[in-house]
């Protein structure tokens, strides 16, 4: 009877010990999902102040700086210098959900490579702002923007190509359209 019950003791004591351990296992597993939690809100607050400075003219100045870049007003490079830096924390969130060794988001790169960094002023606010954002910044990210901006400047025209093709089909639509009434 004694050996049973140290046997059921040692049991006893096993099964508090992997208790202990799976309440720490769970403990730090919460820890580091209130710690996700929160970096997400700051950086959905941080978007948010960038976005609230660009305001609604975003596609203006952006415009802008794609087909006429002389014509930029101040006001024009604060919303663009916000715009860029709201899609950098952007950027910078979803990268803090991407495991070490995951390839970045094509769709990210996409956005920076063909779609914001297309101009004169965002290629300039990139070397400007490459080293302090450097530091926050996976360096997948960071090598596929620097491998767009090596590339020619007649990127940008091939945009305005597409854009001055879209603006030619609809003026064909509304001429047939007009014509068929």
């Amino acid at each position: 009877m004694n050996s049973f019950q140290s046997w059921l003791s040692i049991a006893a004591n096993i099964g508090i010990v992997a208790g202990l351990v799976l309440v720490a296992f769970q403990i730090n597993q919460e820890s580091e999902i209130a710690g996700t939690t929160i970096q997400s809100e700051l950086l959905g607050n941080s978007i948010d102040y960038y976005e609230t400075i660009v305001g609604e003219d975003a596609a203006g100045s952006l415009a802008k700086a794609i087909y006429d870049p002389p014509s930029l007003s101040e006001r024009d490079k604060v919303v663009l210098f916000n715009l860029y830096l709201g899609e950098f924390v952007k950027t910078y969130r979803q990268e803090v959900l991407l495991e070490p060794d995951e390839p970045p988001s094509n769709a990210t790169v996409f956005r920076w490579t063909d779609g914001l960094l297309v101009n004169d002023y965002a290629r300039a606010w990139w070397e400007a702002m490459r080293e302090p954002l450097t530091s926050r910044l996976i360096p997948r990210y960071q090598q596929a923007i620097d491998a767009f901006i090596s590339q020619p400047e007649n990127e940008v025209l091939l945009h305005i190509e597409f854009f001055d093709s879209i603006d030619a089909l609809m003026a064909q639509a509304a001429a047939q359209r007009d014509g068929s009434q």
